[in-house]
């Protein structure tokens, strides 16, 4: 297991698995609701949209991919890293997705098409995890780096 998120609402928990799939239990009963395939690599994060529709996961095959939180059904890939994306954080509206990878990038993309907004490429280290904020002063991410670095950027 690389990742595990609960929906919003946490009745479901979602489970990032090595072998490339996504394990979905019912927290009720803790019975496996269904798995999701598609990576060809282990996911290496997974997470519920604001809203509890959509998960996104992020793998070492250098995808982050969309899917139905409610049918399983697979959505749009976002392509565009040239390694391994180890981090997804849906915006808290929910219209966005921050991805980092091992090439050094977290990438900003538009859910509803799928296409990527701009990339951000002053790491020193390999963005490990990031965080999404909005507040009273704007919309900000948090990374943390493999150089042992936290940086806050905002979001235009």
């Amino acid at each position: 297991v690389h990742s595990c998120a609960y929906s919003p609402d946490g009745k479901t928990l979602a489970v990032g698995l090595r072998d490339g799939t996504i394990s979905l239990y019912d927290t009720a009963t803790w019975k496996k609701a269904r798995t999701l395939s598609c990576h060809t690599s282990s996911v290496m994060s997974v997470v519920f949209s604001p809203s509890g529709q959509q998960i996104a996961s992020s793998s070492y095959d250098k995808t982050v991919r969309l899917w139905d939180a409610q049918t399983g059904a697979p959505g749009a890939i976002l392509s565009g890293h040239t390694s391994a994306v180890t981090s997804v954080v849906f915006s808290p509206s929910g219209q966005q997705i921050a991805s980092g990878s091992e090439d050094n990038t977290v990438r900003l993309w538009d859910v509803e098409s799928g296409r990527y907004l701009t990339v951000v490429k002053d790491f020193h280290g390999k963005p490990a995890s990031i965080a999404w904020n909005v507040n009273e002063n704007g919309s900000y991410l948090a990374t943390g780096c493999g150089d042992s670095s936290v940086r806050l950027w905002q979001v235009i």
